[in-house]
């Protein structure tokens, strides 16, 4: 079986490079060749998304993006109270500022939204 081509990936929020799969790649066992795209998926989960997208959904566009792309597969690099010193980061109040990448150059940062984010699915 031929490796999926990246628009299966990109379909799913996954924008990975060539040379990403060549390293999901090497993570599989004897039975290469075998694997389905949500194999491929399963196993980039474990994966930092930063070696796997060397451009991210944006394809090397810097242009400034005011709406993400629906599906997108987003990796948290950092998680900090920006309300409290370095020191007593689990001290109250909280107000946590988040840092995600899609793998490419680009980093955003947002702010703890207080309440459910339907939107948002984690996968640990």
């Amino acid at each position: 079986m031929p490796r999926p081509p990246l628009t299966e990936f990109e379909s799913k929020g996954w924008y990975l490079s060539e040379e990403g799969l060549a390293l999901i790649e090497d993570e599989f066992d004897d039975d290469k060749g075998t694997q389905t795209v949500d194999d491929y998926i399963a196993t980039a989960l474990h994966m930092d998304l930063r070696q796997l997208s060397s451009k991210g959904f944006r394809k090397g566009d810097m242009q400034p993006v005011s709406t993400l792309p629906s599906p997108l597969v987003l990796q948290l690099l950092e998680v900090r109270n920006v309300a409290m010193p370095l020191a007593h980061q689990t001290d109250a109040p909280r107000l946590l500022r988040i840092t995600f990448t899609d793998g490419g150059k680009k980093k955003w940062t947002g702010v703890e939204y207080f309440g459910a984010v339907d939107c948002i699915k984690f996968v640990f």
